[in-house]
């Protein structure tokens, strides 16, 4: 894995998601977990309440928990997450940990504060808790109990895993490479489902303000010029949310 990605990959153990929550609960949550840190390898880094704001946040950005409301996603959206977080609990395997090392099995901890919400009953560690937010104490035990189990390690995840596959993807679109599903699986120990390739790609697209288009004629997915860099865009959103 190149130096350009290590950042991004192994930050998710230090970064807690939100989606949905009022401005109030952000900076409930944020004021009651931000004196915490964690232990990634030699370095102790401080953990990070990031608020997302569309759906493809939550797919691309790293992080061990997210705590959610999902009540503003349509129907076709909250379906694309739940299979996306059931893929993510998924135990790897031996080729990926081969291609990628010391790689952790262990998914992300989500919580989802919808009044009404219908959770597929194959997510082992997507929880309803409706009521989380009543009890902030509860929440910093629960995390707690995350850093330890996540301390010391450095280890990448499924959820790491996708954003160094996005970034891949971003390169070779950069480079002026057509992006090809087919191509992919053929030069690709990693075998995701072409629904997650297709994520990944609309991943980009977002980012890039519309800029990846699938050409016909060459049966593929190009980037046009003038985008600005998806690296760069991630990481200059990263730190906004970081400070804030």
């Amino acid at each position: 894995m190149n130096s350009q990605t290590t950042g991004i990959v192994y930050d998710y153990c230090k970064y807690i998601l939100t989606f949905g929550l009022s401005s109030v609960q952000l900076e409930s949550v944020r004021k009651k977990l931000g004196s915490l840190s964690i232990k990634v390898g030699t370095q102790s880094e401080k953990i990070i309440v990031r608020s997302c704001y569309q759906m493809t946040d939550i797919l691309a950005y790293p992080g061990f928990m997210i705590i959610a409301n999902l009540e503003q996603l349509s129907e076709a959206e909250k379906v694309d997450l739940f299979e996306f977080w059931a893929e993510c609990e998924e135990p790897l395997s031996k080729e990926l940990k081969k291609l990628y090392g010391d790689v952790s099995d262990k998914s992300q901890l989500i919580y989802l504060i919808d009044e009404n919400v219908n959770i597929p009953q194959k997510l082992k560690r997507v929880y309803h808790k409706p009521k989380l937010l009543e009890n902030l104490q509860t929440l910093r035990l629960d995390v707690l109990s995350e850093i330890k189990d996540n301390e010391g390690n450095g280890k990448s995840s499924e959820t790491s895993i996708r954003i160094s596959r996005v970034l891949k993807i971003y390169k070779a679109l950069k480079e002026g490479e057509i992006f090809r599903i087919d191509d992919y699986y053929s030069g690709s120990e990693d075998m995701v489902s072409t629904r997650t390739l297709l994520r990944d790609i609309q991943i980009i697209n977002d980012v890039e303000y519309g800029d990846v288009k699938y050409d016909r004629n060459q049966r593929g997915y190009i980037l046009q010029p003038h985008s600005t860099s998806l690296i760069a865009a991630l990481v200059k959103k990263f730190n906004k949310e970081g400070t804030m």
